[in-house]
């Protein structure tokens, strides 16, 4: 019975994919809260689209927020495509990515976006074996074809963005300077290590961006920066996203920042941040040869 077992298990493992692989090993990065109303999608949408525009680097972007925020967020760089990331966990219309994700408006930008069908998704999980890592093995394939894949979770941690954060290399934390913002990142912080400990001991955090910095309010600011490198002196990335009406009119418009105002302090700071992930991208691409 023991002999049986490990046959059956190394002919799972080494199953042909559906689909071939690529040439790329895609960084999967999360943008994750447990706070709304802290720039969660916006920095999501942004930075898929600096990495696009400004790097060159072939991106995909999942919503697997229920809410479908990116879906109006970009809505002009998507006309009419369907909401299909629910496929990915749902048993009975299992879907490859592959086979989801469509091409924007945008060079080098895909999509696979999200309605509210995926809390049906996520009722449908808890039913599952393995359901915290359905994502990863999805991944499997398509993260051949990228060289980054932006993940967009919930700002709550149901099964869906369990498994986006099983699925990830690295997970990025927005957050306003509000109080409960940074006690948000604390109780982020703790989930993260007990995802760690428990189901993906290779998920590491990228850092703390800070969102809708207002500079008429210093010291407020400087408070939640200091609580904030209280928790960790090197958890705060040097970038600020800065508070800007250009975010809103681009959201109203249905694109990214820089579309509709490449010369705003916005599109500035969405830059420098896609600048930092980018190191972070080519040093991954260095380190594999």
């Amino acid at each position: 019975m023991k002999d049986l077992l490990a046959r059956s298990l190394k002919r799972l493992v080494e199953r042909e994919p559906r689909h071939a692989k690529g040439q790329r090993n895609a960084l999967v990065l999360t943008v994750a809260s447990n706070k709304g109303g802290v720039g969660k999608t916006t920095t999501a949408v942004n930075l898929a689209a600096a990495l696009a525009r400004q790097h060159q680097l072939k991106t995909l972007l999942i919503d697997l927020d229920a809410t479908g925020c990116v879906r109006r967020a970009l809505a002009q760089l998507h006309p009419d495509l369907p909401a299909s990331a629910h496929r990915i966990f749902d048993e009975a219309q299992a879907a490859d990515p592959i086979e989801l994700l469509r091409p924007s408006r945008l060079d080098r930008l895909d999509l696979i976006l999200s309605d509210d069908t995926l809390n049906q998704t996520e009722k449908q999980l808890h039913a599952r074996l393995g359901r915290e890592l359905v994502l990863r093995e999805a991944l499997r394939v398509v993260r051949t074809h990228y060289d980054v894949i932006l993940l967009d979770a919930a700002p709550s941690l149901n099964l869906v963005t369990l498994n986006a954060l099983c699925a990830t290399d690295l997970v990025l934390l927005p957050t306003d300077a509000s109080p409960l913002g940074v006690q948000g990142i604390e109780a982020m912080l703790r989930t993260l290590a007990t995802v760690a400990q428990t189901l993906h001991p290779g998920l590491g955090v990228l850092g703390v961006v800070m969102t809708r910095v207002d500079g008429r309010s210093p010291l407020v600011n400087q408070q939640a920066t200091d609580a904030l490198r209280a928790l960790d002196p090197d958890l705060l990335l040097p970038v600020q996203i800065r508070l800007s009406t250009a975010l809103l009119h681009a959201q109203n418009a249905g694109v990214d920042v820089f579309a509709h105002d490449p010369r705003s302090r916005a599109a500035d700071d969405y830059r420098a941040l896609g600048t930092h992930i980018a190191q972070s991208v080519r040093t991954r691409l260095a380190a594999q040869g």
